[in-house]
């Protein structure tokens, strides 16, 4: 098993090319980052996490479905297999447990900790 530095970037992850990644953010094997999703300064993004999720109007093909920002704050923490879908604002040192999903719209508070299997 290869281990993950803090700071960089595991090659298995899929990064859009037009998501903005902070200096020193850590992103597990098999994360998945979105268009327009920003991740702030000194975040790790666990092991197959999702950031910035389509929403339901994407996958019945709506051409007027439009992208809307996800932006994590610095210093976040999001573990394994958690979902964050478009539209979510996280401030700076929000944790989430493992398997946590955040629905699209939410707005999270500074240092805010969200508990494992947690839906919101």
């Amino acid at each position: 098993m290869d281990t993950l530095e803090l700071g960089s970037v595991h090659p298995t992850a899929v990064i859009s090319t037009n998501a903005t990644l902070g200096t020193g953010v850590t992103v597990g094997p098999f994360a998945v980052i979105y268009e327009g999703v920003q991740v702030g300064d000194r975040c790790v993004v666990g092991s197959h996490c999702v950031l910035g999720e389509p929403t339901g109007d994407f996958y019945s093909g709506s051409p007027s479905q439009t992208a809307t920002t996800t932006v994590i704050g610095a210093d976040a923490v999001i573990r394994s297999h958690s979902v964050l879908y478009q539209g979510v604002i996280a401030g700076p040192g929000f944790r989430t447990g493992h398997l946590v999903t955040i629905r699209e719209g939410s707005r999270i508070g500074d240092d805010v900790q969200v508990g494992t299997m947690s839906d919101l």
